[in-house]
């Protein structure tokens, strides 16, 4: 970090160098908020002649940065409007066997993340899964939330606004969505079945249908009227009947397949909607 060049100034290999020493450490660290620290290179790169200020500046609101910035705002919409609940509620009402609700929490899993963050959807994800399995064996409560973990992995690999690892490999290769889903949308729908085979098989969950399985009620049997209204209360929060659409659900649903489907269509063999415009005037972070 200190070595000079000839000039008798920090050579800018040594300057990013010595930026990442100290944003590193203080991430780990925490001496100040994570906020703060993310804006730390905007001040010091320049200082330490590591870029010009207006590189580094440029790197905070890139095309890229737009797309994850566009993502994040319709993820959070479906955060606020329940549509992951929705959409768990609906995979998961016509489960007649165990094996079926794990077909569902995956299916609902990958889905979500190849939208929203793989952390986030674990996040949603798992509370919803708690209050289904609340009354389920031991192994069908390891595979349901081991197929929200993995899952969530696997769906961020479908598309680039899954993770912001493909984001910043878009950065530098400039791919579009549609190029990098026809390519790794295949090979997360072999990993989402392996991943059912394998977890129904290591833990030996049912594949056939059974009349004791009830995925509102997961046969619960309480031992005492109190039991028996806390866990109706609890239940409530992920009962399968009755799955009506509001109106704001409805406008978050639209607006987010509007996204994808105009992602997936802005470049085709055809050239795609994007060949009307000027060339390289709309990417895929204006559509986000």
């Amino acid at each position: 970090i200190t070595s000079l060049n000839n000039g008798g100034k920090v050579s800018r290999p040594a300057g990013a160098g010595g930026c990442m020493v100290i944003v590193v450490c203080w991430w780990l660290s925490e001496a100040v908020p994570i906020a703060v620290t993310g804006l730390v290179p905007v001040a010091i790169m320049p200082l330490f002649g590591a870029s010009s200020g207006k590189n580094v500046a440029s790197a905070y609101f890139s095309e890229p940065i737009m797309l994850f910035f566009g993502s994040v705002l319709v993820a959070s919409a479906v955060e606020r409007h329940g549509l992951h609940t929705k959409l768990a509620k609906t995979l998961t009402r016509n489960a007649k066997s165990e094996s079926g609700v794990i077909a569902a929490i995956l299916v609902s899993t990958v889905l979500c993340s190849a939208v929203v963050s793989n952390t986030t959807t674990t996040a949603m994800m798992s509370p919803l899964v708690k209050a289904l399995t609340k009354h389920s064996s031991i192994p069908m409560k390891k595979a349901s939330a081991l197929s929200v973990c993995y899952g969530a992995a696997i769906g961020g690999l479908s598309t680039l606004t899954g993770t912001g690892v493909n984001l910043a490999y878009q950065a530098i290769t400039d791919i579009s969505f549609i190029s990098w889903s026809a390519q790794a949308a295949p090979i997360a729908l072999v990993a989402a079945v392996a991943l059912w085979f394998l977890l129904i098989a290591w833990f030996r969950i049912p594949v056939t249908s059974s009349s004791r399985y009830d995925t509102r009620k997961n046969s619960r049997q309480p031992r005492n009227q109190e039991k028996e209204e806390d866990d109706r209360d609890e239940d409530d929060s992920f009962a399968l009947t009755n799955v009506s659409w509001s109106r704001a659900e409805v406008i978050v649903l639209l607006d987010l397949c509007l996204m994808v489907l105009l992602w997936l269509t802005r470049k085709s063999i055809n050239g795609g909607w994007s060949s009307l415009l000027r060339d390289g005037y709309a990417t895929d972070g204006t559509v986000a």
